[in-house]
């Protein structure tokens, strides 16, 4: 007799069954899995990732969020910036190479306004290296964009208070009494005056304001759009390929293929096992 007719299904003792007589094959596989995925790891090149902390200042030159939240300063912008071309390779010019897009990864943690600025490079001081040099190159980008901005916004009150001040010096000269002037005429024309020289104080408190800011932006070592809280270290272990979800991972995947082949060699034999086969 070389045929034998098997149960529509299986219960747990016929799966045990199986694992008793195919052991070695479910085995082998897993071997076979956990060879392959340790060769993955040892094959795969190696990234390590280092990360640079800024906390960021706000400026006279932030504009309004776009999103809720409390501060002056628009996150989401920038850590836009801070992976934009301008700043890698600004970063470039400090570690001889830019840079590339995909190796730089900025997060903000909620409620802050810190850049978590990651860099990715083949060995871990040079991961270290691109995370602060784009660090540095970011708060160099913010300092000189707001120093520009600071610049117009001055240039344009320069040139509203030279329009201003010919309307003070009018406005004062009508003070002087007039021959037949009434009483409510001097009235009117002081009023004018007084409302000229409050525009013209205001535009130069801007000025001196703007002035003020200017000159703590271009101070050397200016902290004033924000500072490094995080100096990037080189890693001791790479981030990729994951030792530790690859191995396991080739483990799993072994043992299931070991099964399924013990499961497939099983119904492909037709000898008589036990009295079960019967």
């Amino acid at each position: 007799m070389t045929s034998s007719t098997r149960p529509d299904s299986w219960d747990l003792a016929d799966y045990r069954r199986v694992l008793r007589r195919r052991w070695r094959v479910v085995v082998a596989l897993a071997c076979l899995g956990l060879l392959i995925a340790a060769a993955v790891v040892a094959v795969s090149p190696k990234t390590y990732t280092a990360t640079a902390s800024v906390y960021v200042n706000a400026l006279p030159s932030d504009s309004s969020p776009t999103k809720g939240g409390s501060t002056s300063v628009d996150m989401d912008n920038e850590a836009q910036i801070a992976q934009s071309h301008a700043v890698t390779a600004l970063a470039g010019k400090q570690t001889g190479s830019t840079p590339g897009g995909g190796s730089i990864s900025v997060t903000v943690p909620p409620n802050t306004t810190v850049l978590n600025i990651a860099c990715d490079a083949s060995t871990g001081p040079r991961a270290a290296a691109c995370a602060n040099a784009v660090a540095a190159a970011y708060l160099s980008t913010r300092r000189t964009d707001a120093a520009s901005t600071i610049k117009s916004q001055l240039a344009a009150l320069h040139s509203k208070g030279v329009s201003l001040l010919p309307g003070v010096v009018r406005a004062h000269l009508q003070q002087r009494a007039i021959p037949g002037s009434t009483a409510s005429t001097q009235i009117t024309r002081q009023l004018e005056a007084k409302a000229a020289n409050a525009q013209l104080n205001a535009v130069v408190s801007r000025i001196s304001t703007l002035t003020a800011d200017l000159a703590g932006l271009e101070a050397p070592s200016s902290t004033m759009a924000g500072h490094v809280v995080n100096v990037a270290s080189p890693p001791s272990s790479p981030s990729s390929p994951k030792k530790s979800l690859i191995i396991p991972s080739g483990l799993v995947a072994g043992l299931l293929l070991g099964l399924i082949a013990a499961i497939w060699w099983e119904l492909r034999d037709d000898r008589l096992h036990d009295a079960r086969d019967v």
